[in-house]
């Protein structure tokens, strides 16, 4: 089963969600702490962010 990270940012009144799969060779931990540096620099920038990791099909139904 493929797990993701799905990030949900909420800025300036929009919503929306992306998924990131890890790379080829990228352990989970590696994409966890990826995806976490941008939803960082996003919060830096005023938005509301939001993380989960779970497997692919859950992340897509979310």
């Amino acid at each position: 089963m493929v797990m993701v990270v799905m990030a949900v940012m909420v800025e300036g009144g929009r919503t929306a969600a992306y998924v990131f799969e890890p790379q080829a060779g990228e352990h989970l931990a590696e994409c966890v702490r990826r995806v976490a540096r941008l939803a960082q620099a996003r919060a830096e920038g005023g938005a509301a962010v939001g993380l989960a990791v779970g497997p692919a099909p859950l992340a897509r139904w979310g």
